[in-house]
């Protein structure tokens, strides 16, 4: 943990066995290595709250899913929120969003019940 200006953060590097590790992935088909730089392309950039928020909500997708639970955007940031009630709903939104974009929420996905406030009203 290292301090910042506004508080503290982490800061990552390569370990004593990188490179024990490198030559494991090369190892491997490219699969591995594959999947690796997406997560890193798509999720290195990202802060550590970023990240806590991001697993919150897959969390939450997959108990639905194993649930079979409908669930409207509203409900899942609510359950979300429970979890982590100091993140507006905006922000909790906006990364639910983010991450069903990805293909990334399979409950959510399958299950999906239309938000009300989302819903427009025929007339």
């Amino acid at each position: 943990m290292i301090l910042f200006q506004g508080g503290h953060g982490y800061e990552f590097g390569p370990g004593p066995a990188a490179d024990q590790v490198r030559g494991w992935i090369d190892d491997k088909s490219g699969t591995l290595q594959n999947h690796m730089d997406w997560a890193i392309g798509n999720f290195g950039g990202r802060n550590a709250a970023d990240l806590e928020l991001l697993s919150t909500i897959v969390y939450a997708d997959r108990d639905l899913l194993g649930r079979a639970q409908p669930v409207s955007l509203d409900e899942l940031v609510r359950m979300v929120r429970e979890i982590k009630p100091r993140l507006s709903v905006e922000y909790v939104k906006t990364s639910i969003n983010h991450l069903d974009g990805m293909g990334l929420l399979l409950a959510f996905q399958e299950l999906q019940v239309p938000s009300l406030a989302l819903r427009t009203v025929p007339g």
